[in-house]
């Protein structure tokens, strides 16, 4: 995985930290650096002879990378509705009034 100068993401909204990730790494440089980071540990799984381990290893890959790809593909979704502040009603002996 080739950049220039990894960044630590400072937003706080997950949509900000999702476009700060996506902006930060390509789609296949995510995939690459995760089967770099999981490569030895099934391959550690299989020398053991362990298959129950292998196998959820196996299922958590498979599942982070339908994840990550789903995460790629937001920003072709149309963002959220603006939520409207919430208005409090308060009333007064037959009066209605909206702070």
């Amino acid at each position: 995985m080739e950049t220039a100068k990894a960044k630590t993401i400072t937003s706080t909204t997950p949509q900000c930290i999702i476009q700060h990730f996506c902006q930060s790494y390509t789609f296949e440089e995510v995939q690459e650096a995760l089967w770099h980071s999981q490569h030895p540990h099934l391959l550690a799984t299989f020398n053991e002879l362990d298959p129950l381990h292998t196998d959820k290893l196996t299922v958590f890959y498979e599942n982070i990378e339908i994840l990550l790809s789903a995460v790629y593909q937001l920003p072709d979704l149309p963002p959220p509705p603006q939520e409207q502040e919430p208005t409090l009603t308060l009333y007064f002996a037959g009066d209605q009034r909206h702070v």
